[in-house]
C-alpha cells in the first residue's frame, strides 16, 4: 500500500508492504559433514511459514530524490529444529538513498549521481555510489562502485511504456577468483502515466 502527499513541486510517499516466506527442506538431499548432528537428531521442521513486512518513505521532485526504508520489520525467526539451535533470526535491514539530477534542457542530456547506504541490526554497513547519464529519458548508461570491492556498469532504453535494461557487476575482492561477475536483465512495462503527478508537482 502506498500513500502520496503532493506539495510545492514535491511528492512525499509512504509505502507499506506485507510479505510471506515459505521454506521447505528435502531431507533426502541433506548431507551432513559429521554424523550425529544435533539438528538432524532433533525434530527437524521441513516446512516453515513466516510473515513479515517492509516500510519506506520517499521524497522526490523533478530535480532530486531521497528515501529511507526498512525490510523484515518483524525480525521473524525461521524454526528449523527444536530449541535455540534450529532458530534462525531474520534481522532487520535499513536503507538510506538519494540523488540529484543535473539536466540540460537544450542538449537533452542529464547527469544523475546517487548513493545507497545499507546496514543491518548488527551494523554491517555497505555503500553504493552511482552515476548515470540520460538522453531525453529514453536512453541511459552509468557506472557504480560498492564499498565491499565491486564495480558495475549499466545501460538501458525506453520505448513508450516499455523499459529494457542491462547491468553487469564485477568483484574486485578475492572472490573474483571464483566468480566472473553477475549479469542482470530488466524488462518492464509501465501502466498509466505521470501526467497527474506532474500536474501537482508543477502547479506552483
Amino acid at each position: 500500500y502506498a500513500y502520496h502527499i503532493y506539495f510545492y513541486r514535491s511528492q512525499l510517499s509512504f509505502g507499506l508492504a506485507g510479505q510471506f516466506f515459505q521454506y521447505k527442506i528435502d531431507q533426502d538431499k541433506l548431507t551432513f559433514y559429521r554424523e550425529g548432528d544435533p539438528l538432524i537428531e532433533g525434530d527437524l521442521n521441513t516446512v516453515s511459514f513466516i510473515p513479515d513486512a517492509n516500510f519506506g518513505v520517499y521524497w522526490t521532485n523533478p530535480d532530486w530524490f531521497f528515501g529511507i526504508s526498512a525490510n523484515q520489520l518483524f525480525q521473524s525467526v525461521l524454526k528449523l529444529g527444536s530449541g535455540d539451535l534450529g532458530n534462525l533470526k531474520m534481522y532487520r535491514h535499513y536503507y538510506l538513498y538519494g540523488g540529484y539530477k543535473y539536466a540540460n534542457s537544450f542538449s537533452g542530456f542529464s547527469l544523475e549521481p546517487s548513493f545507497l547506504v545499507k546496514t543491518t541490526e548488527q551494523f554491517l554497513p555497505q555503500a553504493d555510489f552511482s552515476i548515470k547519464m540520460y538522453y531525453k529519458d529514453d536512453y541511459w548508461f552509468g557506472f557504480s562502485y560498492r564499498t565491499n570491492g565491486s564495480v558495475g556498469g549499466l545501460f538501458g532504453i525506453r520505448s513508450n511504456q516499455v523499459y529494457i535494461g542491462y547491468s553487469y557487476d564485477y568483484a574486485l575482492s578475492s572472490i573474483r577468483k571464483y566468480s566472473f561477475g553477475s549479469h542482470e536483465i530488466l524488462v518492464s512495462y509501465k501502466f498509466g502515466s505521470n501526467a497527474r503527478r506532474f500536474r501537482w508537482l508543477n502547479r506552483y
